[in-house]
């Protein structure tokens, strides 16, 4: 009996000196790092105000896809009043490098000729919230204290202005709930031109976990500020893991939510062929418009019932074809 109890006396104080001395974020990492770090949600409703494990500290690090996560395209009058062709979102780009291949085109080429429809299509479309209550999400977080910012594969060199103020025009600002000082931070040990301006990252066309790690870098040294936990809302599923592998890393604390609200319209999606070239003229046609007008007109603004071309062209008792009916709005 007593040769018992020496036995496990020593063994119990060994097995709760092991588990003191262990560290505490070792313990952490591994109890969050399972199955359930990475999930898919169909809305926002499926993590906002709903009980869940996770606790928003004045650390946590919220990180938010923009496009077909945050927002997505309206539709230009004239060109997309249906939003059938979806014009500037990630499923209309993917079938038109897809069509310019097809034509003959080599793949660096067809991406090229997409890329600057996109820049086209990226500058003259509005956006929209992809759900009405992700304005009331952002607003719930930032009351918490955290870390919230957007970040998004847009090119720094091209599309940033129009980025910010698209953000702008949809009354967000993430200038003051940033991890990095306000204003504008650029990275250039990589290998496309990336930045942070304002709370959103550009990461252009590298990964966003190596983006990631240059954002927490500058924090750390003009900050002094590492996220306690990250939590990243993203439509594509090699975001999540490269930016979980990241944080696992770092041993950082990592929820990862792959946000399906787009998925069914993005599977559907279908764009007629023959419609792409109507589409290329539609949309030089309206670029040259949106430069004429703020060349001639740059403080005017017109409302939507004060100038057609529909109504020019009545008044004319003219034909024209279907292409060149494009409003006329600022």
């Amino acid at each position: 009996m007593k040769k018992n109890i020496k036995f496990t006396l020593p063994f119990q104080l060994l097995t709760i000196l092991i588990f003191l001395l262990t560290p505490l974020n070792t313990l952490c990492v591994s109890q969050i790092y399972d199955d359930d770090t990475t999930k898919s949600i169909k809305s926002i409703h499926d993590i906002y105000f709903r009980d869940t494990d996770i606790h928003i500290d004045k650390k946590t690090l919220v990180l938010i896809d923009a496009d077909n996560t945050l927002w997505e395209p309206c539709g230009i009058s004239g060109i997309d009043d249906f939003g059938v062709i979806q014009l500037g979102s990630d499923q209309w780009f993917y079938a038109v490098a897809n069509y310019f291949e097809n034509q003959g085109n080599s793949q660096q080429a067809a991406i090229f000729e997409t890329m600057r429809l996109d820049l086209i299509a990226k500058q003259i479309t509005p956006m929209k919230f992809v759900e009405p209550y992700m304005l009331k999400f952002i607003k719930y977080l930032k009351n918490k204290g955290a870390y919230v910012m957007i970040i998004t594969g847009r090119s720094e060199r091209t599309l940033k202005r129009i980025t910010l103020e698209r953000l702008g025009q949809l009354g967000i600002d993430f200038s003051l709930c940033s991890i990095l000082p306000s204003g504008y931070t650029t990275f250039k040990d990589v290998e496309c031109p990336a930045c942070c301006q304002n709370g959103v990252i550009f990461c252009s066309d590298n990964p966003k976990a190596v983006i990631l790690h240059l954002v927490l870098r500058e924090a750390a040294i003009k900050k002094g500020l590492e996220p306690t936990q990250i939590i990243l809302l993203d439509d594509k599923l090699k975001h999540l893991e490269s930016i979980r592998d990241y944080a696992y890393s770092r041993r950082i604390p990592f929820y990862g939510f792959r946000y399906g609200f787009l998925d069914e319209k993005v599977a559907t999606y279908r764009c007629n062929p023959g419609l792409i070239p109507l589409i290329e003229r539609s949309i030089a046609y309206l670029e040259a418009a949106k430069l004429i007008r703020e060349a001639v007109v740059p403080t005017k603004v017109f409302k939507p019932d004060e100038y057609t071309v529909q109504d020019k062209l009545r008044q004319n008792n003219t034909k024209t074809p279907y292409r060149e009916l494009l409003v006329m709005k600022a």
